[in-house]
């Protein structure tokens, strides 16, 4: 349910294109931990509003959504967010260089 709460949330203002939620991603994670996306508990976005994000930058529509994202308060704020840069320093998103082409939100429960 979280997560169709976000994406709905996000698709009021935004186009989205989803690259990934339950049924098109493995049990375990290239580090070998159990995925959220096996649970339904995460989506990856490839795009917002046309804009691929491979585009990276800062200011971007990726690199927005992610700080956006994890500035949301803590009980609506993903577990997991995980892009190509850290939008929040210490907290509980940070960057990946196998996530440059999508933003990973999840959560844990």
């Amino acid at each position: 349910p979280r997560i169709l709460t976000l994406i709905a949330a996000i698709s009021q203002e935004h186009t989205l294109r989803i690259s990934s939620l339950r049924s098109d991603h493995s049990m375990n994670t290239t580090s070998g931990n159990v995925s959220n996306h096996y649970f339904g508990r995460a989506v990856d976005i490839a795009a917002i509003d046309g804009v691929p994000c491979t585009d990276v930058s800062f200011d971007g529509p990726c690199g927005t959504m992610v700080r956006a994202l994890a500035l949301l308060p803590p009980a609506q704020r993903p577990t997991e967010l995980i892009f190509c840069f850290d939008p929040d320093g210490p907290g509980p998103a940070f960057a990946a260089a196998d996530h440059c082409d999508h933003i990973h939100a999840g959560f844990d429960s």
